[in-house]
């Protein structure tokens, strides 16, 4: 997969990440304050997919005990878990497919995804359009917890 480049957003400081092959980069520090609302739609059109498509995500709230990410997907996001971390993923746009553990379900706007902590999961977007959402992680997220599996 690309590395992706990913710019912060006008609207407050945040920490910004790019995925490289398997692994989440880091690019900036968390803020020292956070705004207390955040429009997804601006999220969105400040960091637009380039014309490759891939992968961004965008920490949008990063607290102690959460962290709060608008994800934006036109191809795979490959088989993975999370050690420490439970993830919730609302999809807001497009269509995709999730499997977790041995299990795949289609995803539409409105769907509402849990993802226990260590369970095998990948998304694959559908239909020829951004798939896109917020997801939510507790505790907080970090890189390192994200444990790519390969050839799955």
């Amino acid at each position: 997969m690309r590395a992706l480049t990913h710019r912060l957003l006008g609207i407050g400081a945040l920490t910004g990440a790019a995925f490289t092959g398997y692994a989440l980069r880091r690019l900036a520090s968390p803020p020292a304050k956070a705004p207390p609302t955040v429009n997804f739609h601006a999220v969105v059109k400040k960091t637009p997919l380039g014309p490759e498509g891939g992968a961004a995500l965008t920490p949008v709230f990063l607290g102690t005990e959460a962290t709060v990410n608008v994800w934006q997907l036109t191809g795979k996001l490959p088989a993975h878990y999370h050690r420490k971390r439970e993830e919730y993923v609302l999809v807001l746009e497009g269509e995709g497919q999730v499997r977790l553990g041995k299990e795949t379900r289609r995803l539409r706007p409105g769907d509402l995804v849990r993802v226990p902590k260590g369970m095998i999961h990948a998304v694959q977007a559908r239909g020829g359009r951004p798939f896109r959402g917020v997801s939510f992680f507790a505790p907080a997220f970090q890189g390192r917890d994200r444990i790519f599996l390969k050839d799955r």
